[in-house]
């Protein structure tokens, strides 16, 4: 029954427009759902698969950790080592630990936060030299094993760890040593130059659907250079409960609670249950047009991996609706597509700006088509088309034609009512001319 339920929800998001990508659901040792939706490649009509690679995102860190605990358990390094064993110039190299590292507990400034990281850092080719040379440079956020703070630059420092004490390519190691005996083999890093095969486009959104901002991914290596597909997390999965050729140590190092934020990447979030608790363990995701996002419960042995080629993509709320639909066999599909064609009155009693206490936000119309800018995620607006499923004389309510966002509007107050895909709700008035 949950794969229906899970098929039913995943579909009616498809029949919406809202899902493009993969998803694979395990349960109690059982895959019960993996299948792909949408296109991989709009331009050559190429549609996704459960065998899709995508780019994975920060889901890449998990495979760095494993790396480095399995060279650990060869005995060619410990996580208390200082990385003024490995680089003998970093600055307070000799007080930061692999260890902090993994945990997010360096301090290390994240490069994917400096200012010239979107308009220039990740637009060019990049060396492990070049990288961590801009890493060097970035002042510390803060002292090393005093607090947590993410950071994608201490995910590149273990890459580069990596490719010192093995001799090879952050690549080449993790090809040969990580995912090939996995038996992951649509898995791989992403170098920037190779010509990868079933690998899909990543998108974004400008009232249309558009490729996403151009990426150099030697920037992202060791950080959220990996692509994979929804087939191979089902046997890396596997692989976290125990069940590969590196056994079951690794991984319970990775899922100890190393600070009040997270084990080794994952993090984790105590819910209630019955009156008890459970834990959840996850993470998220993103690299330019592509999000994906991790859900493991461990106890109820449930595993929901959502990736996606379209980067606005909520895929934490799809999976833990999906978590909900295995847990409580409860039906999320949304209601079947209704929508009415706009006419010129209804878009001129609709189109202006709107403010709240919180910011503004504008609607706006190019011929027959309305849209609304809204603010997403990393402080980025979006022009998002936006469809009218119920018109009267008091209220139009619209839906998104890509993003599950709702708009209500009261006709009657000129006030607005945006609804996101999280269900968060936020009122607006409507602007008076000149106001």
């Amino acid at each position: 029954m949950e794969t229906e339920l899970i098929r039913k929800y995943v579909d009616s998001l498809d029949a919406h427009g809202y899902f493009s990508g993969a998803i694979a659901v395990r349960h109690q040792g059982k895959t019960v759902f993996c299948k792909g939706y949408g296109m991989a490649d709009h331009g050559f009509g190429v549609p996704n698969s459960s065998n899709t690679r995508f780019k994975i995102g920060s889901l890449s860190k998990a495979f760095t950790a494993m790396a480095i605990l399995h060279l650990e358990e060869k005995g060619v390094l410990r996580r208390e080592d200082p990385i003024s064993r490995f680089f003998s110039d970093f600055p307070a190299g000799d007080k930061i630990t692999i260890h902090q590292l993994l945990s997010h507990m360096s301090g290390v400034a994240d490069f994917a936060s400096h200012p010239d990281y979107w308009t220039r850092m990740m637009r060019l080719p990049a060396t492990m030299q070049t990288l961590m040379e801009a890493i060097r440079e970035l002042p510390p956020e803060f002292g090393p094993g005093s607090q947590a703070g993410y950071s994608n630059s201490g995910y590149t420092i273990l890459a580069a760890i990596i490719e010192k004490v093995t001799g090879l390519s952050y690549g080449d190691y993790m090809q040969e040593q990580v995912f090939k005996p996995l038996g992951m083999k649509n898995t791989g890093s992403d170098g920037g130059r190779t010509v990868i095969s079933q690998y899909a486009q990543g998108y974004s959104l400008d009232r249309d659907i558009r490729r996403a901002e151009w990426i150099d991914m030697t920037v992202a290596t060791g950080a959220y250079s990996i692509y994979s597909t929804a087939e191979d997390l089902l046997v890396w999965d596997q692989a976290l409960d125990g069940e590969s050729i590196f056994g079951r140590e690794p991984f319970v190092k990775m899922f100890t609670r190393h600070n009040d934020m997270c084990g080794y990447h994952w993090f984790f979030t105590d819910e209630e249950k019955d009156g008890g608790r459970r834990t959840r363990w996850e993470h998220f995701g993103d690299v330019n047009g592509f999000a994906s996002y991790y859900l493991r419960y461990p106890e109820e042995e449930l595993a929901v991996i959502v990736l996606s080629n379209f980067g606005l993509t909520p895929v934490d709320r799809i999976a833990k609706d999906i978590a909900s639909v295995v847990f409580e066999q409860r039906d999320c599909a949304l209601p079947s597509p209704a929508t009415i064609v706009p006419d010129e009155r209804l878009i001129a009693a609709i189109i202006g700006m709107y403010h709240s206490d919180q910011g503004q936000l504008s609607i706006f119309s190019e011929g027959d088509r309305v849209f609304v800018a809204l603010l997403k995620m990393y402080g980025v607006v979006y022009n998002c088309e936006v469809i009218p499923v119920i018109a009267d004389s008091r209220q139009i309510r619209l839906k998104g034609r890509y993003l599950n966002d709702e708009l209500v509007i009261d006709l009657q107050k000129q006030s607005l009512t945006h609804t996101d895909p999280y269900g968060t709700r936020k009122r607006y008035l409507k602007s008076v001319h000149g106001n």
